[in-house]
């Protein structure tokens, strides 16, 4: 259904892909090339949120649930994007919401897990057994989400948002989508957190239990 109702487009730099707020039923697969998402803060103001890069699915909103787009997309360089639209009459009766909302965190794990320095090696068709062994969370800005000295049970995969990183009472660095942080208590320092890490927006994290982690990683050497 979904290739028969799709057209591939060509499109040059700074084409807007998506509008925030305007209701664009169709769902798009970035083919080649480049996209950033952008998304308004409380004061109105443009603020990049993520790179897209091949693979990259979006408008998955708008196309599931007949919701104005969340965030505008913008190509940084020309790009190559396959666009399915919303048939009514086809897609009406096939999607359920909660079956939707699944898919969509399904797309945006998929999404940070394509940009993590640990995981992203991973056969891809591992990608979903990695999601559903883990738990999404979505945590509040200035949540103090691991302490530096606490025995850690858990690592983590930034799905949205960003962190912080602190060690001694050192800023050390913010950590954004795809990147990882517990793993240090999981497989180096005897089970002990090494740095404290705090939201500094809100996040949407994949929370990934020890013994998960250690399956994954057995047989995935």
């Amino acid at each position: 259904f979904f290739l028969q109702h799709s057209s591939l487009a060509e499109v040059s730099a700074g084409m807007t892909l998506c509008q925030e707020g305007v209701l664009q039923r169709a769902l798009l697969v970035l083919i080649s090339g480049q996209a950033t998402l952008y998304k308004k803060d409380q004061h109105g103001v443009q603020k990049k949120i993520v790179v897209l890069t091949e693979n990259s699915v979006f408008g998955e909103t708008g196309f599931f649930f007949g919701e104005p787009r969340t965030a505008s997309v913008v190509t940084d360089v020309p790009s190559k994007v396959l666009v399915i639209k919303y048939i009514p009459e086809i897609y009406d009766s096939m999607i359920k919401t909660d079956k939707a909302r699944q898919l969509q965190s399904r797309i945006w794990a998929i999404h940070a897990l394509l940009k993590s320095e640990i995981f992203r090696n991973l056969p891809q068709e591992c990608f979903d057994a990695l999601i559903f062994s883990g738990e999404l969370k979505t945590v509040a800005p200035k949540t103090l989400i691991c302490k530096q000295g606490d025995v850690g049970q858990s690592c983590y995969v930034v799905i949205q948002g960003a962190v912080n990183v602190v060690k001694d009472s050192i800023f050390i660095r913010s950590l954004v989508q795809g990147d990882c942080f517990g793993e240090m208590a999981l497989m180096v320092s005897g089970g002990l957190r090494t740095a404290s890490v705090q939201a500094s927006t809100e996040v949407l994290l994949l929370e990934i239990e020890r013994s998960h982690f250690y399956q994954i990683l057995s047989e995935n050497l």
